[in-house]
């Protein structure tokens, strides 16, 4: 059985712009917000590899996952390079309230990277160790140097009721959150580099 080959981080743009134009050729316009890994790529220049782009898709053509599939034929790539999974948990996000969110240069089309502020507070939710140096990237170049600005940001964009918090119904929720927002300022901060020694800039 052949392997499925992960996506590189400078295919991800690529993937994309190839993407956008078959579903051009189709009469398909492309309304689509971008998170994870491959939003982390493009707003922050992260080098990992990932087996897919998380996206959520505004307008849920059919024929979008089957010009994906067809990407993942001819590429090799896994058949699911291109899912929404990850939204099933960001249910009270609004996306429309991102207004830092990159908008790539795709005329006809609307298809927006996620900003460091809003992938942080995904990243903070997720809990996951090998999420930790995609949140201090994050940290560092937002600047924060404190837990008590990232925490109840994280709330609000998420929003109290999220099931992306995986919390308990009757703990603190600022409280809950807190050691992970301690833990990505200590590795944000530790002086050491992250996956590119992530770019910065200093707090306003």
């Amino acid at each position: 059985m052949t392997e499925l080959r992960m996506i590189r981080a400078d295919q991800v743009g690529g993937l994309i712009s190839e993407l956008v134009s078959r579903c051009e050729e189709q009469g398909v316009r492309v309304d689509a917000y971008l998170v994870g890994g491959a939003a982390l790529t493009l707003q922050l220049e992260r080098p990992r590899m990932t087996p897919d782009l998380d996206v959520l898709l505004l307008n849920p053509d059919p024929r979008i996952m089957s010009i994906a599939e067809a990407i993942a034929d001819e590429l090799n790539l896994d058949p699911a390079w291109l899912n929404s999974r990850a939204f099933a948990f960001l249910a009270g996000m609004d996306d429309e309230k991102d207004t830092e969110a990159a908008l790539l240069d795709l005329p006809g089309h609307r298809v927006r990277v996620a900003s460091p502020r809003y992938l942080l507070a995904m990243k903070i939710a997720a809990m996951r160790a090998k999420d930790v140096d995609d949140a201090a990237a994050c940290v560092r170049y937002l600047g924060y140097r404190d837990a008590d600005a990232i925490v109840p940001e994280a709330i609000a964009i998420l929003g109290r009721d999220s099931m992306a918090w995986g919390a308990p119904h009757d703990v603190d929720l600022n409280e809950w959150l807190r050691p992970e927002a301690e833990r990505v300022l200590k590795r944000a901060w530790s002086g050491d580099p992250l996956w590119n020694d992530a770019p910065s800039r200093r707090p306003t």
